[in-house]
């Protein structure tokens, strides 16, 4: 299923890649659906059929269905009519987006700007996006990705990634939920000042 809203002159597309149980409804993915839109981006909701994810791990297959599916849906976007891309991810997500930049790119023949926000990042997310423009944020307490791997991968790969302490794979500090809504809005902020939204100061605001 996809849900679409915004329109900036049919010049910017948004695509928002969910994780395994992390909907666009969750708090970081709702935020960012809301910066984009506000922007003017058309913006397009992926959802993962069901059976892909259906018992909570990521494998290779599992992945490559999913990737199957988005390239499925996206190839109806055309290509010409963008001038710039914004891939959004999270977990499982920010390799689907490093995954479907190369096949527009190869596949579709895209010559728009395409940039990344990665959101709790998963190791094999971190090769795709060597070189590109990408926020990237991840928790010291993240199960998923410990600190030590990911800075690891970050030098490997020389990218730059914005650490949060006491996070977990949701980006919240368990126990802590002021705390947690700090990161939020933090979070919030940076993908904001990433995507240069006029006004931006206001938004955090509301």
């Amino acid at each position: 299923m996809i849900k679409k809203q915004g329109d900036r002159m049919g010049r910017c597309l948004a695509v928002l890649f969910p994780g395994i149980g992390y909907t666009t409804d969750r708090p970081l993915l709702h935020y960012a659906r809301r910066i984009v839109t506000e922007a003017g981006y058309e913006t397009v909701l992926l959802n993962y059929k069901k059976e892909i994810f259906g018992e909570g791990h990521v494998t290779k297959e599992n992945v490559e269905q999913a990737f199957s599916q988005c390239c499925e849906i996206l190839a109806d976007y055309g290509t010409e009519q963008w001038e710039e891309i914004l891939l959004i991810g999270k977990s499982v997500g920010t390799i689907l987006i490093g995954q479907t930049a190369q096949w527009m790119k190869k596949t579709l023949g895209l010559k728009a700007r395409i940039r990344f926000i990665a959101l709790t990042p998963l190791a094999p997310a971190f090769p795709y996006l060597q070189g590109q423009e990408v926020f990237m944020a991840s928790g010291t307490k993240d199960p998923m990705l410990k600190k030590e791997d990911a800075q690891k991968l970050a030098a490997a790969y020389q990218l730059a990634v914005t650490y949060y302490e006491g996070a977990n794979h949701s980006l919240e500090v368990k126990g802590d939920p002021e705390q947690s809504v700090q990161i939020l809005a933090d979070v919030v902020h940076r993908m904001i000042v990433f995507c240069k939204l006029p006004n931006g100061v206001k938004l955090l605001k509301k």
